[in-house]
């Protein structure tokens, strides 16, 4: 009880204590090497695409449906989902755990670069 009534009546000393607590924390979390705290690949794509003033149904019919038909054409497709709201859609392709992450980014980069002109014609 008296640690409490301490802490309580000495209120700076325990903003002060807390302040170097915080900051000793922040230090240790940035020395941290990184090999401690490895990357690994998450076997997921997220297609967000923009445009301003469309409604939902055009957006789902414009940009969402033929980019869920061409993520789906992809190998190693497991799931595809899609939003589409007041100017935007966002398509999420989940790949397989078992493909390799970067041959997987590359297909999906080969067949992202020929719909993304198609796009900007059909928007224009």
């Amino acid at each position: 009880m008296k640690l409490i009534e301490f802490a309580i009546t000495r209120w700076q000393i325990t903003l002060v204590l807390f302040a170097l607590m915080a900051g000793l924390g922040i230090t240790s979390f940035g020395s941290i090497p990184r090999s401690v705290d490895p990357h690994f690949p998450i076997p997921v794509v997220v297609v967000i695409v923009a445009q301003p003033g469309a409604d939902p149904a055009d957006m789902e019919q414009t940009i969402a449906k033929p980019i869920e038909d061409v993520l789906r054409g992809l190998d190693d497709i497991e799931e595809v989902t899609s939003t589409s709201g007041d100017g935007f859609a966002t398509i999420v392709a989940d790949f397989d755990r078992r493909c390799c992450c970067r041959k997987r980014y590359r297909r999906f980069r080969r067949c992202r670069s020929p719909k993304r002109r198609e796009y900007h014609r059909l928007l224009n």
